[in-house]
């Protein structure tokens, strides 16, 4: 399924505002859950589950993380800046194969990047170790789903389509 720049825009302009019109109170919009279940998984922008957030805080003690997963989330300047040391944690971890792959262009280690925030750089590793340069490209899903890209789950699939637009929209001159 295309989503036209129109609608790409609108969906973009509408987080803007949101943001404009709630000001700190913005951050409670953007909650999410990510397995049904009662427990909240992931949190305001940027996205991180819990065990992911404990991993950045112990492995970069010198970045001084807030310690607790929610406060860290709700201050944008704390969740970007572990955003940003897990950026730094998966590409010590992408395999001999990923890194090639991943380093050829900028859209090239944007995607992986995604991938990676979403998914893991395990799972990262994992489907280009199997697929190499095919990983990304698209293929039928049966029951006339949409297509996923090869060996992705649907959650980082759609992520990575989203993400695609999105980088699309900021990098394309108006």
């Amino acid at each position: 399924q295309r989503t036209s720049s129109t609608e790409i825009t609108r969906i973009i302009e509408e987080v803007y505002v949101t943001d404009g019109a709630n000001r700190e109170r913005s951050k409670i919009f953007s909650f999410s859950n990510i397995k049904k279940s009662r427990k909240l998984q992931a949190c305001c922008r940027a996205q991180f589950i819990p065990g992911t957030y404990t991993i950045v805080v112990k492995e970069y003690p010198k970045a001084r993380l807030t310690r607790d997963w929610l406060s860290g989330m709700r201050d944008h300047h704390n969740a970007i800046q572990a955003m940003v040391l897990l950026f730094d944690r998966d590409l010590a971890h992408f395999s001999p194969e990923a890194q090639k792959l991943c380093s050829r262009s900028e859209e090239h280690l944007m995607n992986c990047l995604a991938v990676s925030y979403n998914g893991g750089y395990g799972r990262l590793n994992a489907v280009i170790d199997r697929y190499g340069e095919e990983w990304d490209i698209q293929k039928p899903v049966k029951g006339g789903r949409k297509n996923l890209s090869k060996g992705l789950r649907p959650e980082t699939d759609i992520y990575l389509k989203k993400f695609r637009m999105i980088f699309n929209y900021l990098t394309t001159e108006k």
